[in-house]
């Protein structure tokens, strides 16, 4: 079972080595976790803009595409970084 390890190939040669030593496992969890609360505030600072009718009303639509554009981007990066948490577990 190959899934813990990162593979190095060359024309020569395929080499194999444990992602644990490459990385320490448990200080990669605990960026991870520092990254997903950061990335779980922004989204709950833009929902909140966005759901604030004063500013959807008042701010220029551009503006207001922008932040949901920006809402987008934060869904997307926390589903990431909860995803390699994930898979970090697995190690």
């Amino acid at each position: 079972d190959l899934d813990n390890y990162v593979t190095a190939v060359t024309n020569d040669a395929r080499i194999y080595m444990p992602l644990s030593e490459l990385v320490d496992i448990n200080k990669e969890r605990e960026r991870l976790n520092r990254e997903i609360t950061k990335a779980e505030v922004e989204v709950q600072k833009t929902e909140s803009k966005l759901a604030n009718t004063q500013f959807t009303d008042k701010a220029p639509p551009a503006v207001v595409q922008a932040e949901r554009d920006k809402l987008e981007k934060h869904k997307a990066l926390l589903t990431n970084l909860q995803e390699s948490l994930k898979q970090m577990h697995n190690i």
